[in-house]
């Protein structure tokens, strides 16, 4: 059952890690994180929205007349900082700009998808979204370990229900539109990487033992690629007008 509880956390999380070299490779789950934090910032703050565009009621960019807010834009930048395990108020005035910048991007991306989500009129159903819970739930043991987790990630079932839903949107447009079902990873490509690691530091586990999720990895930088590009794509055909 603790290994259950482990394997579960690290997915409600959105990602896996492995010790190479005595630190941490971080694969995010699903591909849409590879563009940022984008749907957990959505959930990180307690204050809805709207609240927050009444404290800081600054636009910062419009993406096809779409508005996004300064106080959108400090919460994502906070949560970048925070997944680099770094504290941004402590941050040089050059290193708060990157961020700062980083974020913006981060949410004009997500702006973008969420558009085209919403033009592909793509749904899920509450079916699939029970389905996802009930399996948490019966990982972590029933209804109370569940509910310990997910208020030490600072989340409600609800929020995390909206959260699998965004997220499943988003695969189901990735799926559309991308062909990830062509991509592999070479033999030479795993081991390249392994070798890569080993060169970088100690400690580094059998190759057989991590071969598997290397091999994730790897898949993954190519989706990272297909979903970039397509950002890219929407970018150019896209208004979008940076105030700041």
């Amino acid at each position: 059952m603790e290994e259950n509880q482990n394997n579960d956390s690290k997915e409600i999380r959105k990602k896996l890690s492995f010790p190479l070299g005595g630190k941490k490779l971080l694969i995010f789950i699903p591909l849409f994180l590879f563009l940022g934090v984008v749907v957990w910032n959505v959930f990180s703050n307690n204050q809805t929205v709207e609240e927050r565009m009444v404290e800081k009621d600054s636009v910062v960019a419009r993406v096809n007349g779409e508005e996004i807010m300064r106080s959108e834009m400090e919460s994502m930048q906070e949560r970048i900082a925070s997944n680099q395990g770094i504290d941004f108020s402590a941050l040089s005035s050059e290193e708060k700009e990157r961020i700062s910048m980083e974020a913006l991007e981060n949410l004009i991306s997500q702006a973008l998808l969420m558009q085209e989500i919403e033009k592909s009129n793509i749904s899920v159903s509450q079916e699939e979204i029970d389905a996802q819970i009930n399996s948490f739930k019966e990982a972590y043991g029933g209804e109370g370990p569940f509910g310990e987790e997910l208020a030490l990630q600072g989340l409600t079932e609800g929020q995390l229900r909206e959260q699998l839903e965004l997220e499943s949107k988003y695969m189901a447009y990735f799926s559309q539109e991308l062909d990830f079902d062509a991509l592999s990873a070479t033999d030479d490509e795993i081991r390249a990487f392994y070798d890569q690691s080993v060169s970088q530091g100690e400690n580094v586990p059998p190759f057989e033992e991590v071969a598997s999720q290397i091999e994730q990895y790897v898949i993954q930088q190519k989706q990272q690629d297909l979903v970039e590009a397509l950002v890219q794509q929407l970018r150019f055909n896209a208004d979008i007008q940076i105030l700041i």
